[in-house]
């Protein structure tokens, strides 16, 4: 069963230390109506307990706003309880909320408790698992003992996958320095936590932080292990590129080239990737004929400029042996996948009878080689 979470008060009130006790209350008046943000808290402090002057709810909450406006965490969350409460203000929980998060915005362990408990029961905005969870961690690293008690228990009751969505939430409010100051240390933390249990995408995360020294210093050793753990096409293009530039580990190009036929079972992209570093000779030795056989794959696969950089081939006569009739033939692919730059060579180069001869040849291709584009066309599972 769900239990509702009650804000922050009591305890919070009780840790004020008053400033009328020690001072004279007209002098502390006249330095909160000068603008001084401690004396308009402590005022606002002794109206509420009636500490040195009669007890004032309005007072209270007028000099806790005169603070708060003036950007003081601490009386921001003060003016949130007030207003959660309905004391010396109308009860208002979505006056509580933007308050509460101005104040958590600081990073005031109070004001991050106070929201979440927002988030947690839907006062004042849409109930969310996902930030409860976030800004309960945050309070419980301010060092509130209600907050580590609060994540203790939405561990207990969120299934693991809501778990993993509020971990990398919270990693990328830190990353980002969304609604926090930037803590790449505690992101990185955060999101280990979920890679560990094995999620491909905090897997990469990690690993990407780890290669670029984010949160951490570089380790290209934890950087590899996560990225192979994670085996995405985006991990796998990662550590394409770091064997290609060396960045941290032996420059590889054949291990680029293997990492990139890895990823290419999930998307043609990688094998465009591996003709051009053939036909470039970009890491690897210039090679037409292995650059041929990628964009012929990739082309298959639905890209339209594999099969046009096919008919240049045949063109010039790079890789293959030249043939006018064949280029043709691959423009024609290329055009009917879409290439409106291969549409215009079509037309310029391929004129009349050689155009109807290049379609009935493409018909054709397309029949011979009909299993291998089905194959390339069905989804990795089911290859």
């Amino acid at each position: 069963m769900r239990i509702r979470l009650v804000v922050v008060c009591a305890v919070i009130c009780c840790c004020f230390v008053s400033l009328v006790c020690a001072a004279d209350v007209a002098a502390l008046k006249a330095k909160a109506e000068s603008g001084d943000v401690k004396a308009q808290v402590a005022l606002a402090q002794a109206y509420e307990k009636g500490e040195g002057v009669a007890q004032n709810d309005e007072l209270a909450a007028k000099w806790f706003r005169a603070a708060a406006d003036q950007g003081d965490a601490q009386a921001q969350n003060e003016l949130g309880i007030l207003y959660r409460r309905g004391i010396g203000v109308p009860q208002d929980k979505g006056q509580a909320f933007e308050w509460y998060a101005r104040s958590a915005a600081q990073g005031y362990g109070p004001g991050r408790f106070n929201l979440a408990t927002c988030y947690y029961n839907g006062d004042g905005v849409g109930i969310s698992d996902v930030l409860a969870y976030s800004w309960f961690r945050l309070a419980a690293a301010s060092g509130s003992k209600e907050a580590a008690e609060a994540v203790a228990r939405m561990e207990a009751e969120l299934s693991a996958s809501k778990l993993e969505e509020a971990k990398l939430t919270l990693a990328e409010m830190l990353s980002v320095g969304q609604q926090v100051h930037r803590d790449l240390t505690f992101a990185l933390s955060v999101t280990r936590e979920v890679a560990d249990r094995g999620n491909p995408d905090a897997q990469f995360r990690v690993g990407r932080m780890y290669a670029e020294g984010i949160g951490t210093e570089q380790n290209a050793a934890a950087a590899l292990r996560y990225l192979t753990a994670a085996g995405t096409p985006t991990a796998l293009n990662y550590m394409a590129d770091m064997y290609l530039e060396g960045r941290g580990v032996t420059r590889e190009p054949k291990k680029t080239v293997e990492l990139l036929e890895k990823a290419a079972v999930f998307s043609p992209e990688p094998r465009l990737r591996i003709a051009r570093m053939y036909w470039n000779g970009e890491g690897v030795p210039q090679d037409y004929k292995k650059a041929m056989k990628q964009y012929e794959l990739a082309g298959f696969a639905g890209k339209a400029t594999a099969f046009y950089q096919c008919s240049i081939a045949y063109r010039d006569g790079l890789g293959v042996k030249k043939n006018d009739g064949t280029a043709c033939m691959f423009l024609v692919l290329a055009a009917n996948r879409g290439s409106k730059e291969a549409l215009g060579v079509l037309q310029q180069e391929c004129p009349g009878e050689k155009l109807e001869t290049a379609k009935k040849k493409a018909l054709q291709y397309m029949g011979e080689h009909y299993e291998r584009l089905r194959v390339a066309r069905r989804p990795p599972w089911e290859r």
